[in-house]
Order: C-alpha cells, then structure tokens, then sequence
C-alpha cells in the first residue's frame, strides 16, 4: 500500500481542502466556537447543554444574537444546529457532544 498525495490522485483536488478550511467564519460563529473552547467540564468532550448556554450568555455574546437571555439562547441553538449540520457537533438529551 502506497500512500498518495493529493495531485497524485487528482490534480484538481490539490487546494481544494485548504480553499474550504480558509473561507473567513462568520463572527457569531468564531465566537461560538471560542465559548465551546472555554466550556467548563467534566469529560473531554461532552458538556452539560444547561450549562453551556449559561456559559454562552457570559462570555459576552455578539450583538448579532441580541441583548437578552432568550434570544442569546435561540441564536446559540441556530448556531449549535449549524455546527451539528456540519458534524461539528451532536446535541442528545441535553449534552452537547464534540465530534
């Protein structure tokens, strides 16, 4: 078994991943992924989803998600949907998994 590079499999495929993990990241996005970042917890890669969006609404939150709690919250949910959209992460019964 001989490992390939990129262009020797395809040229057209070198770059390609580079030119996605490169794109600029929305700003309420970046902030999410700095609170998951920051996240008090117990396992590696699990958190209490309580208890992360309690840590969300403290670490000062964008102005795009908006000035109180529940809509801090919502904005929080449709980012996390994103993420889990993306494989990112998995919301199960009140955790939040790190995938």
């Amino acid at each position: 078994f001989k490992q390939k590079t990129a262009y020797e499999i395809a040229s057209c495929l070198v770059g390609s991943e580079m030119c996605i993990r490169d794109r600029e990241e929305p700003a309420d996005a970046a902030w999410l992924r700095g609170v998951l970042a920051t996240a008090p917890r117990d396992v590696p890669d699990e958190l209490d989803l309580e208890a992360f969006h309690a840590h969300a609404a403290a670490s000062s939150p964008p102005a795009a998600l908006g000035g109180d709690a529940a809509a801090v919250r919502a904005g929080v949910r449709a980012l996390l949907a994103r993420l889990e959209a993306d494989n990112h992460v998995m919301v199960v019964d009140g955790t939040l998994f790190l995938v």
